[in-house]
């Protein structure tokens, strides 16, 4: 790498910023208009080229070069197979058997869903309620909720027992009747006016929220949760608080834990951290689904964090691993390109910071075999 930008990044990284590498990126393996992975009974669609796209439709083949289609999404994907590209409307091809918990994490644009007449897995569209479905070991399965369906109530169905996406939905009161188990990001940007419990959790986790804002808990036929309306708990843990809830002094104190999700937003969590024991919030990573994900808060302090997979720090180590005082120059400086977050790069302030352009450094050698110019 050009010695400019090694000594750029080894002299900027000396403040409040913690830089990672928890493994590379996986490279796509384009067949056609797809990007595929190998797995055990034929090819998983990872990705959609823009030349796969037709009047915002994507149809995923049986086949491709004489490989069965069957899943859709990859293990190592965090998010949509659709990607970007303003897909509004799939057709799944006759293979395909399933779906990761992330294939539709995302998929903000798609409005409509067509599989196969041959199709003879467990998938199933409901067009009425815009919900697709599966069926695995018995257990019933809700892939996704399209976020673009109409504002409404909604009641997950009796023979639903696991969630893998309603993110980005919209809901008067969203009741999650026999739900047992979601994935982390299930509720992501999701709005839920009133948000009926039940006792779903995240494996063995109660932090069920991420990302979520709810306006009023309802926990009346729950065994696991406990509400006043106002914030839900699990014994003395404390899950999330409502939007816009008010809470008395002393309110917290009967808590001994605290979700990193708790709060929608870093003016929620700052409005209210007054008013939250010092022993509750220390040292928990608090994060945010509406901030870049490198941004997060630790012990009342906007901190920041860049590794591969743009994951938030779990736990704080010994402070004088990653963090010294920064002056307020150069803490503006990060905190300018981590809220922006690297590429979006159209101020300028990546060649300000470190001396050249963006596009410059992204296509360093080094930097190329990484995959992550930002880093």
């Amino acid at each position: 790498m050009d010695k400019r930008m090694v000594k750029a990044v080894s002299g900027f990284l000396a403040g409040m910023l913690c830089v990672s590498a928890f493994g590379m990126n996986t490279f796509a393996e384009w067949r056609g208009d797809f990007d595929v992975r190998d797995i055990s009974s034929g090819y998983a669609v990872a990705g959609v080229r823009d030349s796969g796209v037709k009047d915002g439709q994507v149809v995923i083949p049986d086949e491709i070069d004489g490989i069965p289609v069957t899943q859709l999404g990859a293990k190592d994907k965090t998010s949509t197979f659709l990607g970007q590209n303003g897909i509004t409307r799939l057709v799944i091809g006759k293979n395909v058997r399933g779906a990761t918990t992330t294939a539709f994490y995302g998929a903000e644009d798609l409005k409509e869903i067509e599989i196969s007449p041959e199709n003879k897995g467990t998938l199933a569209f409901d067009k009425d309620e815009g919900v697709l479905r599966a069926t695995s070991g018995g257990n019933g399965i809700l892939v996704k909720y399209l976020s673009g369906n109409e504002r409404k109530s909604y009641r997950v169905p009796d023979e639903i027992s696991r969630i893998f996406n309603m993110d980005h939905g919209r809901f008067d009161t969203l009741d999650l009747n026999q739900v047992t188990l979601v994935e982390h990001i299930s509720f992501a940007d999701t709005e839920i006016d009133t948000l009926v419990v039940g006792n779903a959790a995240v494996r063995t986790s109660p932090d069920i929220l991420y990302g979520a804002s709810v306006g009023k808990f309802d926990t009346a036929g729950s065994t696991l949760y406990g509400s006043d309306g106002k914030a839900l708990w699990k014994e003395r843990r404390l899950i999330k608080v409502a939007a816009g809830a008010d809470f008395p002094d002393g309110y917290f104190e009967r808590f001994d834990s605290i979700s990193p999700y708790a709060f929608q937003s870093i003016a929620q969590y700052q409005n209210l951290k007054a008013k939250i024991p010092e022993k509750l919030t220390r040292d928990v990573v608090f994060s945010f689904y509406h901030q870049n994900a490198a941004v997060f808060m630790v012990n009342g302090q906007v901190s920041f964090c860049y590794n591969y997979n743009l994951g938030v720090p779990t736990s704080v180590g010994n402070p004088v691993d990653y963090s010294q005082d920064m002056d307020g120059e150069k803490y503006e400086k990060v905190k300018a390109l981590m809220y922006v977050g690297v590429p979006y790069d159209g101020t300028g302030l990546f060649e300000k910071v470190f001396g050249m352009e963006y596009k410059e450094v992204s296509s360093d050698s080094q930097v190329m075999e990484h995959g992550d110019a930002a880093l």
